[in-house]
């Protein structure tokens, strides 16, 4: 033990080190982790690590990434697309874990229907921590497939958590069934005693500590880990007991700010778990062994995933565009199923050789899926046309009052949010309509029931042939919303320009740089959000800062009246929804 702080010292640095190479490379630091716990069993002698402090640390990364994941459990978005969640997202378990089973029966021989069982849902679970970062990185959150990803993420959480429960009644010694049954009805009251907790206590308290950085660390990992000790004096298991503390907190508003303190700490079990995880693979001569049956792993969750959600999303009428994004998203082995193949192999129920495989897949989907990640709207356009059957299935009303807009002259606005609701209040206001198209079906829905300046169209402006079924080139001004698609505006910009230079086309972004090439494009006009607010603020600032303590009343007033009126004109859509 005299060696442990040079030991863990060089683990540390070299799983920086690692860490900053695969960030140039775009790809995921979970690989440089658990390759610095690869590289320190091989130099076991040497390193001076004993065997029981890398399982402490097991248990630590598996507490602290289960409550920061209890945290980023989003009940609101799975409540906004509730239906296509639903179908989509326990589709999608309900067939991967199937297919997770055959495969484990029918190609890798596993024998026990426990261990081919656990297996299958083990290749069900996608990355919390990679597609969520990609969906922040990308902008991607409030989109239409950002939401149903989101919710999906809440369901194979939910899934993750009932697999653990199964797993540790299987594990009590006694019979079977009862002691499953037990531990549902623990986790029942779990989440029951978590709820209340929240309702009536948590938020009283969390007020209070959240007055000090440092108690508000230190309670939030005093309530997260009391909860988990209570759960294991009560014979149940702290790992959902963790989970159900952070789903608790998660609701609260100082979400934010006990996610900024604790971030670092669950990054710290990130590193611990993932190198503890390493140092748990063995290799030697029957490592040649699991070469093919890991490339056909890593090719049916990589390959296989985006055609089921393409499928799914064909049968629930998506468009192609978020059921493709759907399916090239969660593309990869979570770290939930490292968890459960883990908790597995300590109970016996997985082989050294499932482990293996579980564990070396995942990595090799986590280092292809996040390659493909930097190329998504170029792998769309190049399998667009094989999906048109995908665009043919999932198309509603072309569009509602169409005899009575003409397409030419006419105005095109593609994408709803706050700022198409303001634009429509000034042409209901001059009496003129204009083309409303976005690919989300509850905004066709929801402008459709309005009845008001806004003609509403269910396409996906990814698509040249929208572009010419809607006439672009012939209209008096097209206006995009889309805050965060910069190529779909380029794209549509270079099309307008280069048939119809008279054409008006304005675009909007919140960054200094994509305004600059979209002038280069050729745009009329850039919405940029930022300077646009800069620029209004620095003229209410420069009106009120003489008035002393009146400063900022009116232009509170008339700001509070304003989004009160936007919000009741768009409460179904923006807010109920």
């Amino acid at each position: 033990m005299e060696h442990l702080v040079v030991s863990l010292g060089a683990m540390m640095a070299a799983a920086a080190f690692l860490a900053v190479v695969l960030k140039f490379l775009k790809q995921s630091s979970i690989v440089a982790f658990i390759a610095v716990g690869v590289v320190a069993a091989l130099f076991d002698d040497a390193i001076h690590i004993p065997h029981q402090l890398f399982e402490a640390f097991t248990e630590i990364g598996i507490i602290l990434l289960l409550f920061m994941a209890g945290m980023e459990v989003d009940l609101k978005s799975f409540a906004k697309r509730w239906k296509q969640i639903i179908f989509n997202g326990l589709g999608q378990i309900v067939i991967n874990t199937g297919l997770g089973i055959l495969f484990g029966a029918l190609v890798l021989g596993l024998d026990r229907p426990v261990e081919f069982v656990f297996f299958g849902l083990c290749l069900t679970f996608s990355s919390t921590i990679i597609v969520i970062g990609l969906l922040k990185a990308r902008k991607d959150m409030e989109t239409l497939h950002g939401q149903i990803i989101l919710g999906l993420m809440v369901l194979q959480d939910i899934c993750a958590v009932i697999a653990v429960s199964v797993l540790k009644g299987m594990t009590t010694g006694g019979p079977m069934l009862p002691a499953i049954g037990f531990l549902f009805l623990k986790l029942i009251g779990a989440v029951v005693v978590a709820f209340l907790l929240s309702r009536f206590v948590l938020k009283h308290v969390f007020r209070f500590f959240a007055k000090s950085e440092e108690i508000l660390f230190v309670g939030t990992l005093g309530y997260a880990l009391g909860f988990a000790a209570v759960c294991e004096l009560v014979h149940f298991s702290p790992e959902i007991g963790v989970f159900v503390a952070g789903a608790s907190i998660g609701v609260l508003p100082y979400k934010i700010e006990i996610e900024s303190k604790v971030e670092p700490l669950k990054n710290f079990g990130v590193i611990l778990f993932f190198i503890a995880l390493g140092h748990k693979l063995e290799f030697g001569a029957e490592s040649l062994g699991y070469i093919v049956p890991v490339v056909i792993t890593v090719a049916a969750v990589v390959f296989v995933t985006p055609l089921l959600m393409i499928s799914l999303g064909w049968i629930s009428r998506l468009k192609a565009r978020p059921a493709f994004y759907i399916g090239a998203i969660i593309n990869q082995i979570s770290e939930f199923s490292l968890i459960l193949a883990t908790l597995c192999l300590q109970a016996g129920i997985f082989s050294k050789r499932s482990f293996m495989i579980i564990t070396l897949s995942c990595v090799g989907t986590i280092l292809i899926s996040s390659l493909g990640h930097q190329f998504l709207q170029a792998l769309f356009r190049l399998f667009q046309r094989p999906l048109s059957f995908v665009e043919r299935r999932s198309k509603v009303a072309r569009f509602e009052g169409a005899e009575e807009l003409v397409m030419e002259d006419h105005i095109v606005l593609l994408g709803y949010n706050e700022l198409t609701a303001q634009i429509a209040e000034i042409l209901a206001a001059r009496k003129m309509r204009a083309l409303l198209i976005d690919l989300d079906p509850d905004v066709f829905e929801h402008v459709r029931a309005l009845e008001g300046s806004l003609v509403p169209a269910y396409a996906d402006i990814y698509n040249p042939e929208v572009w010419k079924e809607f006439r672009f080139d012939k209209a008096s001004m097209v206006i995009s919303f889309l805050i965060g698609d910069q190529e779909a505006e380029l794209t549509v910009c270079r099309y307008i320009k280069e048939r119809n230079p008279s054409v008006s086309f304005i675009a909007a972004t919140d960054s200094s740089a994509e305004a600059i090439e979209l002038y280069g494009a050729g745009a009329t006009y850039v919405i940029q959000t930022e300077e646009l607010a800069a620029r209004q603020f620095r003229q209410i600032f420069a009106e009120e800062m003489e008035k002393g303590e009146a400063a900022f009343e009116e232009h509170r007033r008339a700001h509070v009246e304003d989004l009160e009126r936007l919000k009741e004109a768009s409460s179904k859509l923006f807010y109920a929804v």
